[in-house]
């Protein structure tokens, strides 16, 4: 029977090189699982020498990942040998990026992260997985820091916008006022001022921080290329307040002048 076969597999792999030990290992693992015994086949998987042998679907299997109730820093160090004893993959990659925040291990959840992007430039499906643990479980600086990095990779500027809103969304609620303007500052540097929810946020994070003037400059920018003027040049009246908070009595005239050329054109 099942249990049997198991156990037979599991004396054996103990004294035969290692090659053949992983391919009893992975006998005795399926066959606990099949007698309903899952404690002794993650026993297996995890006392393997080279667990990466064993087979990592059934290593995903018997260990229960993804975010698993389970899940801990046993099976974490288990998948990470596993990884080191195979061919690097984005599928590999994703499931342990997974467990290390399942296993609340945020640093490592964000290095397997930042492997994945490396493994799937521009692959915006796996951007959105990392994105979401990022700004669940890291922490203010760690967000600061990843974001303004996602910002130099190869996505279109539609995916960065979205990267740079969920990115300063996460910060307005946690992070400093300094981290939240450097990653505002790289956003105008790399996003611009045409897309409106980016705008918005660059202003207001501008704003929130006392850093009048950044906001007046992303609004100016956005002026002069058409966007966000409203009727009757409010979008100019509401340069010359940032302005005016700035203490900049030059760009104030300016704006209001820009005001009443809107008015009358």
């Amino acid at each position: 029977d099942d249990a049997s076969v198991a156990r037979a597999a599991d004396v054996l792999r103990r004294v035969v090189p290692p090659a053949t030990g992983a391919a009893l290992a992975r006998v005795a693992a399926r066959a606990y699982l099949a007698a309903g015994d899952g404690d002794r086949a993650r026993a297996v998987v995890l006392d393997a020498p080279s667990p990466g042998l064993v087979g990592h679907a059934l290593l995903v299997e018997v260990l229960g990942l993804v975010h698993g109730d389970d899940a801990s820093a046993e099976n974490l160090a288990a998948i990470e040998r596993a990884a080191a004893d195979l061919w690097p993959s984005a599928e590999r990659t994703e499931r342990l990026m997974g467990l290390a925040y399942a296993c609340r291990d945020a640093p490592s959840g964000l290095a397997f992260g930042r492997r994945l992007l490396g493994l799937r430039p521009g692959d915006t499906a796996a951007l959105g997985a990392f994105l979401e643990c990022l700004v669940s479980h890291n922490g203010p600086s760690e967000i600061a820091e990843t974001i303004a990095w996602i910002l130099s990779l190869p996505y279109d500027a539609s995916t960065l916008a979205t990267v740079v809103t969920r990115g300063l969304g996460a910060l307005e609620s946690s992070g400093t006022a300094e981290l939240r303007m450097r990653v505002a500052r790289r956003a105008f540097d790399v996003v611009g001022a045409m897309d409106a929810a980016v705008r918005g946020l660059l202003v207001h994070t501008g704003k929130s921080s006392k850093e009048f003037a950044f906001s007046a400059m992303v609004l100016e920018r956005a002026l002069s290329c058409g966007e966000g003027r409203g009727e009757a040049g409010s979008g100019y009246l509401a340069l010359a307040d940032l302005y005016a908070l700035a203490l900049d009595a030059d760009g104030e005239v300016r704006a209001l002048a820009s005001v009443f050329g809107a008015t009358m054109g």
